[in-house]
């Protein structure tokens, strides 16, 4: 079976992107630690996608998927990081505007 340079690229990609993701945990040991459930859902995705990664390899379509699938959910659960108040600097994203317009 032949995969496409896409599909191979993105499934090292989405390994390594596991990996990072079952490494998060050590940030529950943190002083400033990263809400419990949502290090531990990472974790979680983290392992599914590592799982599926080998079946996806060898041309198994529901791996594919699943593997896109815990890919987008967990870059969907770090959104809420970039804006939230408590969120270290280097984190933040969104510009922090004043409560009344300048004169």
């Amino acid at each position: 079976m032949r995969r496409s340079p896409a599909l191979t690229t993105g499934l090292m990609l989405s390994t390594v992107l596991g990996v990072l993701d079952l490494a998060g945990l050590t940030g529950l040991f943190v002083d400033a630690a990263p809400p419990a459930a949502l290090v531990i859902a990472s974790a979680l995705l983290g392992v599914s996608t590592i799982v599926c990664v080998p079946a996806a390899w060898r041309g198994k379509r529901p791996a594919t998927a699943v593997v896109a699938g815990t890919r987008t959910v967990s870059a969907l659960l770090s959104v809420p990081a970039f804006f939230a108040p408590q969120a270290p600097g280097w984190a933040k994203s969104s510009p922090q505007w004043p409560s009344r317009p300048p004169r």
